[in-house]
Formats: structure tokens, C-alpha cells, sequence
């Protein structure tokens, strides 16, 4: 049952109609604002989310990772979005960490900066020190931001409806905003997101920080290794390029591994060239489908029209009609080149976010979980331009990592079949299954070496198949087995594959000789 409207929710909505009014979005008698009446709908749009802050501000920063809907430039502008609000006041900021630690700042700590270094709609960060000298990154959650914005969720629709889809399809982006708040709206799912990753092998490359004991799901307590935030690494190109490819290889190892997607992370990097998470906002990854992601990304990184179809089609929403047509302009995609990723427009990432752009237009939208890995993938884009520049393809950080993460695939497979127990069980097998080929043989094709039917075999022999039809039937198995074995042996792609697959040759044809001369001696016979 729906509760009436607080007195404060009208006078919100009558803000957010007057704002849109103000701006040219509802129809009818309306005053422009100053300066309106040429601008393009998606700068009015901007205008009108900065007026209102909020819920509608947080939503602008998540219009920064749609750039299917808004142009890179454009995406750009709204990731750039701050709340106008300011900063928790620093009495403020000790109430809360007493209400949810039990005691102020200085009993916590030897040190606590009051002055936050890091930012966002809902939560901001300081620097503090305990006794014993560890530095660390304390998070803190707006109780304040946070209920505006779960009070402005039910208003944002008045967006949806006042811009014109033919300007700006807002209405499904309102749609997935809605859905993904939940998911990211405390700090305890960050804390379990960077505890998920540090226990994954792609945290050599990405570290996550330890989570301290005094966290909650308002307060967020991460150890401090002291770096350099990521905007402000300046060195040489060499190391700036060395780093991007760690950034993208780091990423691409979460992302694809099936847990979690950073979608956005604040990013340090050590003097030691590590880069270490220190917070940021996730999602779940889809698991399996996860992992189905990775042969799209193998294929669009090594140009393959056609493989990145088949790749990409079970991750996509809508009708069979509006995959078919996708699939035929996907065949024919080239980027646009904004020189806003690369310096030729022919990164991965240029590539990977056309695709993004392309089914979203022909009524075939990503499926959840690709959602999310286009969005991350979106700001992994901007980040490596921010290390190292729009670099041409051939320097593309992104698709360097995702050849890294091709070849410690490949070597990972040449390592489980050089394993020695792994090579002795095959061996055996082969063995096992030669050991009774030449008497088999011998009997079939020496007469002699036959012992003469007896009456009661004579009589069923209607019934039984012949000596000579029996090794066919096992010449035929031994060559299916062997099939079967080459086959498990050999992996999907790579060049991994290829001995396996000669020595089966060779040995398949050998079979096949042999087969066809005891076929040719049962005819005889």
C-alpha cells in the first residue's frame, strides 16, 4: 500500500517540474532559462541534473558510463558531475564514527585528517593514522545524500517522461539506475567486493587493500600502503604505457573471472609500480556468463567479424529480428574516430564500446552482466588514457592485456599437459589399447593360425558374427576412442593443439590401412 507524499516530496517534485519547465522539457506555456534556447537537449539535460543534485546529480554520474546513449565527449562532462553539496562538517564526521564505532576519532586513531581527500554523491574519505603507525583510507557514508537520493528514486521517472526519447532515450537507463542503487548504496558491499578480490590471482596485478576490523556498513576502514593517486602519476612514456597495460591486465583478470566487476575504483599507484585499489564502486559478475565473455573478447581483439558475433548473440536482449540485423551491421562496424580513446580510433575499447552502441540502437540491448562490463570497461577506457594518452593502436594497452591474458591461458594448458602424471595415464592408455592389436591382427590374417568351427558353431553361426567381422568392429572402436582421447588432449584454439593432433593423424591413418585390409579379407573370406 502507497503512502501519501510528505509535504517535503511535493515540494520536490514541484522543483523538479519547475526545473524541467525552466529548461524546455515539458510541453506547453514555459520560460527558458537563460542561454537555453540553442542548446542541445543532453546540455539542458546536464543543466537541469547539476540544478537538482541528489538523486538526479548521482544520476548524471551514471549517465558518464553510458556512452551507447550519450556521445564519449558528452559521457565525459556527466562523469564530471559533483555533488554541490559540501563536505560533512568535522563534528558531524565524529558523531557518526562514534555512533558507529562506539568512540570518537581521537580514541580511534593517533591521527584523523578532517578535511576529506576523495569524494562522491554519497560517501567521502580521510586519511588517518593508528598507534602503531598504519596508515589508513576511512570511509565514511552520507546518511544525508544517501536518503535524498533514495527519496529522488521515485522522481527520476518525471525525467524519463518529460525528455523525448526521439532526443534521448532516458527511460531504461532510469530503469537500470533504479535496479543497480540497491547493490552499491552502503559500504558493506565494497568491503565484501575488495575482500572477494583479494583472494583472486588477478590481485598480483590489481591489489586490493586488507579491510580493517572497524568497518561497517557505514564506516569503511582500509589499510594504506601510501601512493600516488592514479590522475597524478607523471613520469616517462615507457612507464606510464607499462603501467596502463598492468591497469588493463589487472582488470580484464577480475572482470572476466566471474565474482566482480569494478565499475569504478579509486586507484593508487606505489613507488614499487603496484597499483592498489582503495575503494570504488562493483557489481556481481554472472558467473559462467562471465566467463562466455572472454571468446568475445579474444575474437573482437584479433579483428574476427564473424566469431564476434557468435561470440556476443547469447548475451543480447530482443528479438531474433533485431539480432539478425545487429549481427549484419556488426559485420561491417568501424569506429568513429573521436581521438578520445586512441589516436586512430582502432583500440580494443573503441571496437569493444561500437558494439556497446550498436546493439543498444538496433533493439538488441546487453543482457546484465554485459551491461556491467561495458560500463566498467568504459572507465577502464578513460583511466588508461588519463596514464597514458590516446595511444594508436599498436601501443593499445587494452588489447596488449588481453594478448597477455590469451598467452597465460595457453601456457597454463601446455602446463596441465606436460604434467607427468597426466602424460603417464595417455601413455598407458595408448598402450593399453596396442598391446592386443597385433594378435588380433595375426589372427585375422594368418588361416592357419584358425581353429575350425565345431558343429554347434557351424549351426550358429547365422546368429554370431564372423572372427574376421569382430576385429573389424574393434579396429572401428579403437579409432573412434582414439578420436575421442586426441580430442580431450588437444584444447579449443592455440598453438597447443597442434602435436596431439598430428600424432592422432598419423596414427588414425594407420588404423584406417589396417582396417581396410580386414574388410578386404572378410570379403575374401
Amino acid at each position: 500500500m502507497s503512502t501519501a507524499p510528505s509535504a517535503d516530496g511535493r515540494a520536490r517534485r514541484r522543483k523538479v517540474e519547475a526545473e524541467l519547465a525552466r529548461h524546455g522539457f515539458v510541453r506547453g506555456p514555459r520560460r527558458l532559462a537563460a542561454g537555453m534556447a540553442a542548446a542541445p537537449p543532453v546540455e539542458r539535460l546536464r543543466r537541469v541534473l547539476v540544478e537538482l543534485g541528489g538523486g538526479f546529480g548521482a544520476f548524471g554520474r551514471y549517465l558518464g558510463s553510458r556512452p551507447d546513449l550519450l556521445g564519449a565527449a558528452d559521457c565525459l562532462a556527466f562523469a564530471r558531475l559533483r555533488d554541490p553539496r559540501p563536505p560533512l562538517a568535522p563534528a558531524a564526521v565524529g558523531e557518526l564514527l562514534e555512533r558507529e564505532l562506539g568512540e570518537p576519532p581521537e580514541r580511534l586513531f593517533a591521527s584523523f585528517e578532517e578535511e576529506p581527500f576523495a569524494a562522491d554523491p554519497t560517501r567521502q574519505a580521510h586519511r588517518a593514522w593508528r598507534a602503531d603507525g598504519r596508515r589508513l583510507v576511512v570511509w565514511i557514508d552520507r546518511d544525508d545524500a544517501r536518503r535524498q537520493i533514495e527519496e529522488d528514486l521515485e522522481l527520476l521517472p518525471l525525467l524519463g517522461r518529460a525528455v523525448p526519447s526521439r532526443e534521448l532515450a532516458l527511460a531504461p537507463a532510469i530503469d537500470d539506475f533504479r535496479a543497480l542503487w540497491p547493490a552499491s548504496r552502503d559500504l558493506g558491499s565494497t568491503a565484501a567486493a575488495l575482500a572477494d578480490l583479494a583472494r583472486q590471482d588477478a590481485a598480483e596485478l590489481l591489489v586490493a587493500p586488507r579491510v580493517e576490523e572497524l568497518s561497517t556498513p557505514s564506516v569503511l576502514c582500509l589499510e594504506d600502503a601510501g601512493g600516488l593517486p592514479l590522475g597524478e602519476v607523471a613520469g616517462e612514456a615507457a612507464v606510464a604505457q607499462g603501467l596502463a597495460r598492468r591497469l588493463a591486465r589487472g582488470w580484464l583478470g577480475i572482470a572476466l573471472g566471474g565474482r566482480t566487476v569494478p565499475l569504478e575504483a579509486e586507484i593508487e599507484v606505489l613507488a614499487d609500480g603496484r597499483l592498489v585499489l582503495l575503494g570504488g564502486r562493483f557489481s556481481a559478475a554472472a558467473g559462467t556468463a562471465q566467463a562466455g565473455l572472454k571468446a568475445y573478447l579474444e575474437a573482437a581483439a584479433g579483428h574476427r567479424p564473424e566469431r564476434v558475433v557468435a561470440a556476443l548473440e547469447p548475451h543480447l536482449g530482443g528479438s531474433a529480428a533485431a539480432r539478425t540485423e545487429l549481427a549484419r551491421r556488426l559485420r561491417q562496424a568501424v569506429p568513429a574516430r573521436d581521438g578520445v580513446l586512441s589516436a586512430d580510433g582502432e583500440s580494443l575499447a573503441d571496437h569493444l564500446l561500437l558494439h556497446w552502441r550498436l546493439a543498444v540502437a538496433h533493439g538488441a540491448p546487453p543482457e546484465p552482466h554485459l551491461l556491467r562490463f561495458y560500463q566498467g570497461l568504459w572507465w577502464l577506457a578513460r583511466s588508461l588514457v588519463r596514464l597514458a594518452g590516446p595511444l594508436p593502436a599498436a601501443r593499445d594497452a587494452l588489447r596488449l592485456a588481453a594478448g597477455d591474458l590469451q598467452w597465460s591461458g595457453d601456457w597454463a594448458t601446455y602446463r596441465q599437459l606436460a604434467d607427468p602424471l597426466r602424460m603417464a595415464a595417455a601413455m598407458e592408455a595408448y598402450l593399453a589399447a596396442f598391446s592386443a592389436l597385433p594378435e588380433q591382427l595375426e589372427l585375422l590374417l594368418d588361416p592357419e593360425r584358425r581353429s575350425p568351427p565345431s558343429a554347434v558353431d557351424r549351426r550358429a553361426g547365422a546368429r554370431r558374427p564372423s572372427h574376421a567381422t569382430t576385429v573389424v568392429i574393434c579396429l572401428a572402436l579403437l579409432m573412434a576412442a582414439l578420436v575421442l582421447v586426441a580430442g580431450k588432449l588437444a584444447p579449443a584454439s592455440g598453438a597447443a593443439g597442434a602435436w596431439p593432433e598430428r600424432i592422432a593423424t598419423l596414427i588414425f591413418l594407420a588404423l584406417g590401412v589396417l582396417l581396410l585390409k580386414a574388410v578386404a579379407g572378410r570379403g575374401r573370406s
